[in-house]
């Protein structure tokens, strides 16, 4: 599976559909194969993704004064 022009919506739907199929249990064990290398493929471009905005986001936090500082970006739980 080529990852290169996709966008992280695109890749993550894909992801879901290879689960999807998985759970099924109705591949046979070639195909199933195939259909688990492109989900790890695609799990790993989503991290990959997912990594890279963080750390904008780690750099784009402005201090009270002006000032741009690095913070740890985190999500409280219940968001």
């Amino acid at each position: 599976m080529e990852t290169d022009n996709l966008t992280f919506e695109t890749a993550l739907k894909n992801l879901e559909q290879v689960v999807d199929l998985l759970e099924k249990g109705d591949l046979p064990l070639e195909e199933a194969l195939k259909e688990f290398e492109k989900g790890v493929k695609l799990a790993r471009f989503c991290t990959r993704k997912l990594n890279e905005v963080e750390g904008k986001v780690n750099l784009l936090i402005e201090k009270d004064g002006g000032e741009f500082i690095l913070e740890e970006f985190k999500i409280s739980e219940g968001e």
